[in-house]
């Protein structure tokens, strides 16, 4: 008899694999079009440290054509670009070796703003909501800036160095100290909690009632864990020298991440997908490591998964 009951495994399988070659992928405008960066070659290159390099700049390109529309060009390196949830701006750097000046630009307008009149580290710096940027000054403090430009002060950590800053609903979650404490500062009762210790970095769920979170257990060990708001801890879900690229389902329910095992000749290398009711693991790429994160394409995508770099 044919088995009308619907699995209660949902195996992943991959169907295929589209490869865009010359760019780094960045984040998803629309299920056709991207951001990417990539060198701009109609521009004289630059002699740096005895090696001729082009800038590096933003593009709009469209997967299903290949033509490329121009976001940000010029002599500068533009990059480490992010789309607002909305799809209406995107957030991007001017970057200068380890930091950058921030930017946000209307994608319709086509007009920046700057987030800051000082640069900050160029890996920090996240969408808050469709309308702020937070992120982490050099001076330790924590600011937020709309799609006006129109910059605040969210928190006054007392550290020197924070990173990590990430929001989700009323919740600020940032790592300090040398023993990279994570902490989650509540902006409506302006209270802060220490959550967990060795903390490498945080990605809340989309509702924010879940954290996946990377911490580092000894030297050449990191694992990534899954835990609640609070952070406590409720699964681990893979560990080994790196876990890069981690990045939630629009729905909440899988994990993707990069892992690159601490044994070289071990065979846990590459791109994984983990559902986090059944705890099953699908390893989607086996020989490649991605740089950034694992970018969630619209939910309407038969494959929310796209490793972009």
């Amino acid at each position: 008899m044919d088995n009308t009951s619907e699995s209660v495994y949902t195996k992943l399988q991959l169907e295929g694999i589209d490869k865009v070659g010359g760019v780094r992928g960045l984040d998803w405008v629309s299920e056709d079009v991207i951001v990417v960066d990539k060198e701009n070659k109609s521009l004289a290159p630059q002699l740096i440290e005895g090696t001729e390099q082009y800038p590096h700049n933003l593009y709009l390109q469209n997967l299903s054509t290949g033509a490329d529309t121009p976001l940000q060009e010029g002599d500068q390196n533009y990059g480490a670009a992010q789309v607002s949830p909305d799809k209406k701006y995107v957030f991007y750097k001017e970057t200068n070796e380890m930091v950058g000046l921030g930017y946000i630009l209307g994608l319709e307008s086509g007009s920046p703003v700057k987030v800051d009149e000082a640069p900050f580290r160029v890996e920090e710096g996240e969408w808050a909501d469709e309308g702020h940027v937070i992120f982490p000054g050099m001076d330790g403090i924590i600011y937020r800036t709309d799609v006006q430009g129109t910059k605040e002060t969210v928190v006054e950590t007392g550290e020197s160095y924070v990173h990590e800053v990430m929001q989700s609903g009323n919740i600020i979650y940032y790592v300090t100290g040398e023993d990279m404490q994570l902490t989650a500062y509540d902006t409506d009762s302006k209270q802060s909690k220490v959550l967990k210790s060795s903390v490498v970095w945080v990605i809340p769920s989309p509702d924010g009632s879940k954290l996946a979170i990377v911490k580092r257990t000894k030297p050449g060990e990191m694992v990534l864990v899954l835990c609640d708001s609070e952070g406590n801890e409720q699964a681990e879900l893979a560990s080994g020298q790196q876990v890069f690229g981690t990045s939630w389902s629009p729905d909440g329910s899988k994990l993707a991440y990069s892992l690159t095992a601490e044994n070289p000749a071990d065979d846990q290398n590459g791109v994984f997908i983990t559902e986090l009711d059944s705890g099953e693991q699908t390893q989607l790429l086996g020989d490649i490591e991605i740089a950034t994160s694992c970018a969630g394409a619209l939910p309407a995508r038969s494959c929310w998964l796209q490793p972009l770099c």
